[in-house]
Formats: C-alpha cells, structure tokens, sequence
C-alpha cells in the first residue's frame, strides 16, 4: 500500500491530519497489531455476541413461536370490542382445534360475513336425510263425506 503522504507536497498542520488518517487504516487492515482477521472468524465473532445479546425470555418467545409455524399456526392481533374478546379467542380455539366442527364453523362464519342469502331447498334437503325415507309410510289423508252446511 502507498503511503497517504507525499512528503514533497506536505504541508504544516495538514500533515498530523495525514499520518493519523494512515495510521487509523492500518490499525483497519490489521498491520499495526502484526496479524490479518481471517472473515470468517469475525462472522463468526459476530454471532457470539449477538446470541449473547438476546435475554433467555427473548430467545424463549422466538423458540415458541417457531414451533407455532411448525404446526401451521400463526399470532394476529385483532381490534375489536372489550365485550366480545372471549367470543373471539374461543372461536379461534374452536378452529385451530382442525375438527368437523370448525369446518361448519368456518362455512357459518364466511356465509355470515359474505352476507349470501340462505339456500332454497332447505326443509326438503332435512326431509331427504331422515331416517323415515324408505320406510313405505301411507300419509294419505281419508277423505269424510261431504256434509251439508245451512247458511
């Protein structure tokens, strides 16, 4: 490396500036202190002190949150409320549990916000489900007389 400072063209003052500037690079490049930093050890170096520097609480709540991906979990926040915080965190209970359940619960939330009107064919889809269909049941009415009314 060249020296910063031609001695030709060095004046009063502006050469302490110079000589420490050059110093301040070698002390950089290692040469004053007689040995190079190898880079890896520095990244190295660094990853020490920035474990070192995280509290066991911050590392804990990394962790855990951590398994949380790992199950296809995540944390939001939501606005909403003070009354209907229970609701909220029971129906979130109820659909991380993976159930039947939450799937009806899903399908009764989505209907809900979505605003759709409700299914036509309802009572004659319960109708079809029931375990009476089959059972040749005669639901004829009989037919009385006609009988004679005065007006």
């Amino acid at each position: 490396m060249e020296p910063l400072i031609d001695s030709a063209a060095a004046r009063p003052g502006v050469d302490s500036v110079l000589e420490a500037e050059q110093k301040s690079r070698e002390r950089q490049s290692g040469k004053e202190c007689g040995f190079k930093v190898d880079p890896d050890a520095l990244v190295i170096l660094l990853d020490i002190i920035r474990v070192m520097k995280t509290t066991p609480q911050t590392r804990a709540l990394k962790n855990y949150r951590k398994r949380l991906r790992g199950r296809g979990m995540a944390r939001f926040e939501v606005l909403g409320l003070d009354a209907d915080r229970e609701l909220i965190r029971s129906l979130a209970r109820r659909l991380a549990e993976g159930g039947p359940d939450s799937t009806q619960i899903r399908a009764a939330v989505r209907g809900t916000i979505a605003g759709e009107p409700a299914k036509k064919g309802g009572i004659l889809s319960a109708l079809r489900r029931s375990p009476l269909v089959g059972a040749e049941l005669d639901v004829r009415r009989p037919m009385p007389p006609v009988r004679k009314v005065d007006l």
